[in-house]
């Protein structure tokens, strides 16, 4: 915890032998290391807050813990604990000194004295420690997208992750047990990425690996509710998914019904308290997580969730604490603001968000504050491009995530580094803007200060949507993950694990082997058209490459500008560069290899596989100097790019 309040309740008076009970055998007492949210009372090896079940384990023999409950306190050495009740409490913080009565038991025939018990918060049991924990979601479909936004499992830095979440499994609407979202990806029958998926623990044994059911579109529907509703549904489902859990090798799930009461029937808050107790008393004995992905909005908070009841059985509460503003409305605002900006509703915050769980009864050592590794992006209405002005809609996409309205921050970042889009800062967060286009993010800065933000008001750690929508290639020269890397740094002193570096610039990334993306907007011309058309000086083109193409290649000649020649460096499938030229490019296509142009005055990039402005060594040959300005969008025209599905170059048309 690194000294960040602990909180807990003791009694600080009126303590005396009459209401201290001393109920198994204690080691002699030394400095002990605190842990949150635990009541007294110890039952074969386990913990329990209440009534709950059990929280810690202290099977090891080797470590020595204090546990502050609502009623008192419990101690364990090795397999032997002590558990002391006591009367009216407060609140705990660190560095506390906790003076109990002077009182002898009698235990195996010998006396232990008592004398007093000093609590401190600045030794940790483990890496992922209350207050440090990095919870990372893997969105799975990621591995569809293509070209160097292609994210696979192995993909995942689970050296800087404490948790990992595989997203998503989901809720079958007919037997209303958990099935695979896609079989070919998840599967033996596929690539078998949940396997895969477990496997990470070879890289960091320590590491937590969940399964995530649910999500958004998962939940657009009644099956939840239905689900709920009906005791045996909910035996039913409880008996089939720790099956399920134990099969894969998964160690907990993870519950995104997004969201309880929201559009549905009232009973769902009923329902979704039955059922998270009775996956809580299914899991403990087999040592199974349990978390869920929670609202941060007041009203949903209110309707759809018992908190205390939930908070209980729940391991850790993901509060996704962004999409406070999007394109729905009608006017640019940070989607996650850590603060309101002036004249913004309060409640449209994740500090109001973190309060309001609290207030309503969850403890802040189990909530895990969210962080959003994308942009929200509007079309501004007219001139006006400060926070707040008019917007007509959703941005356009972005050329490699491709998604109305959301670009990740490999592609902001990009916009930013090398396009030279202007960044403001503002009180909620920054922001880019170019002509009509504007997008909020999270960059290193204001990611830091969450996870401090986290630190100081004594929540369990950060939790990022998603991991594969950060730099993960270092695109931007700030080095792999870096938005990741730096919620590590900030939450455990920079004590995380080392990760490997980023691959050296000049590198081909991994090619795609599905051609398939998160959408597909794009408006298709053929490659001589899109070689011949004079394009204006600002075009970038983003070529991916076709799958299961030979290792060697000759060059022929082609109706479409496609020069003969011979090229010793196309030598694998895909795109690379010309030796003789800064402004062409080849493509390697079973027994031949395409020549193809850059716009007027680009480079091709080999790293980046696209063509972009020059810049100082971007081009290993001698060329012509030329004028570069910032970039910007064709005023009638998306810029070019190559389509997935057919590897022609044609128009994307609304890319940012």
């Amino acid at each position: 915890m690194n000294g960040s309040t602990a909180k807990g309740f003791l009694a600080t008076s009126g303590i005396n032998q009459r209401t201290s009970r001393l109920e198994h055998c204690l080691g002699s007492p030394r400095p002990l290391p605190l842990l949150r949210g635990l009541s007294p009372g110890a039952r074969n090896g386990r913990w329990f807050a209440g009534t709950a079940r059990a929280r810690t384990e202290f099977a090891s023999g080797r470590s020595t813990f204090l546990a502050p409950g609502h009623h008192g306190v419990a101690v364990a050495t090795g397999k032997r604990a002590f558990a002391g009740q006591f009367t009216a409490g407060v609140q705990v913080t660190t560095n506390i000194l906790i003076r109990f009565a002077h009182t002898k038991i009698r235990c195996l025939g010998r006396m232990v004295s008592i004398l007093s018990v000093l609590v401190t918060t600045l030794t940790l049991c483990t890496p992922s420690a209350s207050g440090e924990k990095i919870v990372c979601y893997y969105k799975s479909w990621a591995h569809y997208r293509a070209g160097v936004a292609k994210y696979t499992v192995d993909d995942v830095p689970v050296e800087l992750c404490t948790h990992a979440i595989y997203a998503f499994a989901v809720l079958d609407a007919e037997a209303l047990t958990i099935a695979e979202h896609d079989a070919h990806l998840d599967t033996s029958s596929g690539l078998d990425n949940y396997r895969r998926f477990i496997g990470l623990r070879g890289r960091r044994p320590e590491v937590k690996l969940l399964l995530a059911l649910g999500g958004w579109t998962d939940s657009r529907s009644d099956k939840y509710s239905r689900l709920v509703s009906e005791p045996q549904r909910r035996a039913a489902f409880v008996s089939h998914v720790v099956s399920f859990l134990q099969e894969y090798g998964f160690d907990g799930l993870d519950l995104d019904w997004e969201y309880p009461g929201y559009q549905s029937s009232p009973q769902d808050r009923e329902g979704f308290r039955l059922w998270v107790e009775e996956l809580r008393a299914a899991f403990s004995p087999h040592g199974l997580l349990l978390t869920a992905a929670v609202s941060a909005g007041r009203d949903v908070i209110d309707r759809g969730y018992d908190v205390p009841a939930v908070a209980e059985a729940l391991d850790q509460i993901h509060l996704m604490s962004y999409d406070f503003h999007g394109s729905w409305e009608g006017r640019v605002a940070h989607h996650a603001p850590l603060f309101p900006a002036p004249g913004q509703e309060k409640e449209l915050s994740a500090d109001f968000a973190v309060r309001h769980w609290i207030k309503r009864g969850a403890p802040a050592s189990k909530l895990v504050l969210g962080v959003p590794f994308y942009g929200r992006s509007w079309t501004l209405a007219g001139a006006d491009a400060s926070s707040g002005a008019p917007a007509s809609g959703a941005g356009r996409p972005g050329p490699l995530l491709k998604m109305s309205g959301v670009m990740s921050f490999y592609e902001i970042c990009l916009a930013r580094v090398r396009f030279g889009w202007p960044k403001v800062q503002h009180r909620d967060g920054p922001h880019l803007t170019l002509r009509d286009q504007w997008v909020a993010y999270d960059d290193v800065n204001e990611v830091v200060k969450k996870a401090q933000y986290s630190r100081r008001m004594g929540l369990a750690g950060v939790m990022v949507w998603d991991a594969t929508l950060d730099d993960f290639r270092g695109l931007c020269g700030a080095g792999r993950n870096p938005l990741l890397a730096a919620i590590s740094r900030t939450l455990t002193g920079g004590q995380g694990r080392p990760f490997a570096p980023r691959p050296e610039m000049g590198t081909t990334p991994s090619p795609p082997r599905e051609p398939v993306g998160d959408s597909s907007q794009t408006t298709i011309i053929t490659a001589a058209a899109a070689i011949t058309t004079a394009d204006p000086p600002d075009s970038i083109v983003f070529p991916t490459t076709p799958p299961g193409l030979p290792e060697t290649a000759s060059v022929s000649q082609t109706e479409q500008n496609q020069v003969s020649i011979n090229i010793t460096e196309c030598r694998a499938a895909g795109y690379t560069r010309d030796p003789q030229s800064c402004f062409h490019f080849y493509r390697c296509d079973h027994t031949r290899a395409f020549r193809f142009s850059c716009p007027d005055g680009l480079h091709w990039y080999q790293e980046l596989l696209l063509c972009n402005w020059p810049s100082p060594g971007s081009c290993e040959v001698s060329v012509a100097s030329f004028i570069r300005s910032r970039f910007i969008l064709p005023e009638d025209e998306g810029d070019m790019i190559v389509d997935e599905a057919t590897g022609s170059l044609g128009y994307f048309s609304h890319f940012i």
